[in-house]
Order: C-alpha cells, then structure tokens, then sequence
C-alpha cells in the first residue's frame, strides 16, 4: 500500500510541478537562470547515470522486488539514493530557474516526500540485506 502511496504522491507532484500557474513570480538574472537550467540538466543527468548503472533493473516502488541488488558502487558510492537526488536537484533548480514560488513550494513537498519514500525504502532494504546497514553508515542518503 505505502508503494502506490509513494509512486502516487511523486505523479501528483510532478503533474502539479507542470501544471501552469500564476501564483508569483520573484527576480533573477538572465545568467543565474542559465546556471540554474545547467544545473537542472546535470541533476537530471546524474539521476540517469544511476539507472543506467543498475541495468535499468529498477523499480519505481520503494520495496526492493526478487531481482533487486545492493548496489553500493559508482554513483551509489557517493549517495545512497543518487537517483533521488537527481531528481530533488533538478525539481529544486528548475523552479529557481523558472522564477516560481508555487513551483519552489511544490518542489519542497517533492524533497518531502521523497525523503520518507528514502526512509520507507532504507527500511525495507535493511531487511532484504544485512549488509545495508554498514553501507548506511558510510555512505550519505542525498548529496
């Protein structure tokens, strides 16, 4: 149940993320918003790097599934949840970029939820993989 929650949750957002609105708008530079967007990009490119590591055997439920690996190499050596991250970093830049208060407020829900679908997921895979929680204890869950 707590999976389709998750995966409900992250589609609702993302659909709110989208979803144009007129709620206030602040000031930025041409240039910064240009970083920004660079930044959105390369975040949206970590978060690839990842699923490409794992030989796009992933799912995008927090319970680990019978194929699941622990996967404590590459960019998972950094971050625990690298593809998160990706995806925190790029909601985060590209509602800054984007000069958005309700796409920055919609991707603050988005890091909370995504957080707790972390914690859900942490506790699943320690059950899954005694070795979980020695990787926990060196590794950072987001950059």
């Amino acid at each position: 149940m707590k999976n389709y929650f998750f995966l409900g949750g992250q589609l609702l957002l993302f659909i709110a993320f989208v979803w144009p609105t007129n709620w206030g708008y602040f000031m930025l530079s041409k240039d910064f918003i240009v970083l920004l967007r660079l930044v959105a990009f390369m975040a949206l490119a970590f978060s690839l790097v990842a699923m490409i590591s794992f030989d796009y055997l992933i799912s995008p439920f927090p319970s680990p599934n019978a194929k699941t690996q622990l996967k404590t190499t590459g960019v998972y050596k950094y971050s625990r949840h690298p593809i998160y991250t990706g995806l925190i970093f790029f909601f985060l830049a590209w509602a800054v970029a984007n000069t958005s208060y309700y796409q920055l407020f919609v991707a603050l829900l988005f890091f909370v939820l995504i957080y707790f679908k972390a914690k859900y997921e942490e506790e699943q895979l320690s059950i899954k993989f005694n070795a979980y929680i020695a990787y926990k204890k060196q590794t950072r869950m987001f950059l």
